[in-house]
């Protein structure tokens, strides 16, 4: 199990690679590391990633990511 980070910080990366994917996007076989403390929240501890989905939803940001939350975390 890893130590991840708290909530508002896992947040405050996550979307931090969310605009960098809307703004910059991802080329087949490349794999930006920003969402990764993320899905390993999904993996090692399903009960604070969806608290943290959930938070993510509910974030202003969260508005115009909802689709790669969706795509990402979520599924």
């Amino acid at each position: 199990m890893f130590n991840l980070l708290p909530l508002p910080q896992l947040l405050d990366e996550w979307f931090a690679w969310a605009n960098w994917v809307a703004t910059v996007g991802v080329k087949e076989g490349e794999h930006p590391n920003g969402h990764q403390e993320f899905l390993w929240a999904v993996e090692d501890n399903p009960e604070f990633a969806w608290e943290a989905i959930l938070a993510a939803l509910h974030d202003p940001r969260g508005k115009s990511h909802a689709g790669v939350l969706a795509a990402g975390p979520l599924e």
